[in-house]
């Protein structure tokens, strides 16, 4: 059975840093295009050639990119943490995720926990975890129809209660800054 959770370790407080996210496009030589949804920064393709991202005129997924309209480009997300298991600092793991679902809850629960935390999150331990899905949605023909299912990722910190949950939230945070 593979694993479907680990628990792990932030090694930074801001949310950026933990989990970047951007749109890109990809080719087997690299990034050639990334945006924030609004802006976007290419690589100059013409002739062979493999640029620097410079900015780039045209739209981003906000405003009808084609890109993202043929699936060229789509969403990404890494999430950077430690394993609590393997506890080495200059260690750090990286999970990536394409998945809109996926991007959204890991987002959501890491404005969760500063919010809870004042906006720490350096040393917050958190379970990881794969989770099996379907999506509803309505066809063409207006049917309400379950989707195929697929797999995401979130993080969960959970305790029996409100006053534990805050408390192992801040030990491992205040543990890992002695």
């Amino acid at each position: 059975e593979p694993v479907r959770e680990v628990w792990i370790t932030f090694l930074d407080d801001t949310p950026e840093q933990v989990f970047p996210t951007e749109y890109a496009a990809w080719m087997a030589r690299g990034k050639w295009c990334c945006g924030d949804g609004t802006q976007a920064q290419r690589r100059n393709l013409t002739a062979g050639a493999w640029g620097p991202l410079r900015p780039y005129t045209g739209p981003c997924e906000n405003d009808g990119c084609p890109e993202v309209a043929n699936g060229a480009c789509g969403p990404s997300g890494d999430l950077y943490f430690m394993l609590n298991d393997f506890p080495a600092l200059g260690t750090i793991c990286k999970v990536h995720t394409g998945s809109y679902q996926s991007i959204r809850q890991i987002s959501a629960a890491l404005q969760d926990l500063g919010r809870i935390t004042g906006g720490h999150l350096t040393g917050i331990s958190a379970k990881l975890f794969l989770a099996p899905d379907r999506n509803q949605y309505t066809n063409d023909a207006g049917a309400r129809v379950t989707g195929a299912p697929k797999w995401i990722l979130g993080l969960e910190l959970a305790a029996a209660d409100l006053p534990r949950l805050a408390e192992r939230m801040l030990e491992t945070s205040l543990a890992f800054r002695q």
